[in-house]
């Protein structure tokens, strides 16, 4: 059996090449052969992927942020033949680490990672892109695009929130018309988001009894608030009560269709990468992928 593993030098505060050895060291008591890459620019984790899955590696491995592993996913999508994907959180929210229960301490990842625990979990497709996180409008998306890579590797995931804070204040409301599964949602939304799981970062919207493998995306439609009211309803959503707050419509759904009621350049976001604009469909693609997991029970 061999497996491939792509890191991105830049990834673990810039220190991903420190991790070669023990990752060697780890994956040769379990595989026959062992081959580590080193990505050097944008799409060669992508490349790397499709290479690995089209000479029948067993297994695929990420040491990235969200986008180098957005990457080795897209690089597996569309091949008939998929290899079981890991992931080594290298960046600074880490998402579908994450809903892996994976440790956000590199280190740790690597030694409690258990070879036989793997499970087959859904990925999204959003025009001719794949994600396997969200997608989403609204002024959280635009926040996040506005973070350097200098404030991230300061501040990490505080980056991003005094970003939100700033952006939330001011945001702006969208007219938009939904369509999910055939059916028509149409109105005035300050944040639209589409997600693979209930858990965003460290928090996890309980109630929804929405998972990464069941074959569903969960559809979050934020109506006009202001920032108290927003933090109400993220309590509600903390508590499990989501579905029942009126300021968010929660929708599950396989496919949905998204665009703008009045003809508005509205842009969305894909796993935390600009995605383009609407109208985009977003759909998910179950049971796509065979992940490591770590189970934290």
């Amino acid at each position: 059996m061999k497996a491939v593993v792509i890191i991105n030098p830049a990834s673990g505060n810039e220190e991903g090449k420190s991790y070669k050895e023990k990752i060697e060291k780890k994956f040769s008591s379990y595989f026959d052969e062992v081959e580590i890459l080193f990505t050097e620019k944008g799409g060669d984790a992508e490349e790397f992927a499709r290479k690995a899955a089209r000479e029948k590696a067993d297994t695929v491995f990420v040491l990235g942020g969200d986008g180098t592993v957005n990457e080795g996913v897209k690089g597996l999508a569309e091949e008939e033949y998929r290899p079981k994907f890991g992931v080594f959180p290298g960046g600074t929210v880490n998402n579908l680490a994450r809903v892996l229960g994976i440790p956000m301490d590199i280190d740790e990842a690597i030694e409690v990672l258990d070879f036989k625990k793997h499970k087959k979990i859904d990925i999204g497709k959003v025009e001719e892109e794949y994600f396997c996180y969200a997608v989403s409008i609204g002024a959280i998306p635009e926040a996040i695009h506005d973070v350097s890579g200098e404030e991230k590797t300061k501040w990490g995931p505080f980056a991003y929130l005094s970003n939100i804070i700033k952006n939330i204040t001011g945001e702006k409301l969208y007219s938009l018309k939904i369509d999910h599964d055939g059916e028509i949602l149409e109105g005035e939304y300050s944040h639209v988001f589409i997600a693979l799981s209930d858990q965003i970062g460290d928090i996890e919207f309980a109630g929804t009894g929405h998972t990464i493998s069941d074959g569903c995306l969960m559809m979050y439609l934020l109506k006009k608030t202001d920032i108290f009211e927003k933090a109400q309803a993220l309590g509600e959503a903390l508590k499990g009560s989501l579905e029942e707050d009126d300021r968010v419509k929660a929708v599950k759904c396989k496919i949905a269709r998204v665009e703008s009621a009045e003809g508005e350049e509205v842009e969305y976001d894909s796993d935390g990468d600009l995605g383009g604009k609407v109208p985009f469909t977003a759909e998910v693609l179950p049971h796509h992928l065979d992940a490591y997991y770590v189970d934290q029970s």
